[in-house]
């Protein structure tokens, strides 16, 4: 199991809850503060970022994205993902949502 972090640094923290530690900082994960980052599965998040992106990640592999997602113009500030519909939803402060 690991947990996950956003922070205003740009950075994604990935921990390890039963040792209390960070094993991964994703640096410059975003160009401005990360706002979100939401599980899909064991192994795939999302990110959301001040910098209008959303970005996909697989934890065997966080130096470079999965893919980048684009769409909003102001800050993507959450994600929500439906296990049962594979949906993933992003909200932000240009007032849209997108699946």
């Amino acid at each position: 199991r690991i947990l996950s972090a956003a922070c205003e640094r740009r950075n994604i923290l990935i921990f390890d809850p039963l040792t209390r530690t960070v094993t991964r900082n994703i640096e410059n994960a975003h160009q401005d503060c990360v706002n979100c980052v939401r599980f899909l599965d064991t192994r795939t998040f999302a990110s959301c970022s001040d910098d209008t992106t959303v970005a996909l990640w697989d934890v065997r592999n966080l130096k470079t994205r999965i893919r980048t997602l684009r769409g909003h113009s102001n800050w993507v500030k959450n994600i929500e993902y439906s296990h049962h519909d594979n949906l993933l939803v992003t909200s932000g402060f240009d007032g849209a949502i997108y699946t």
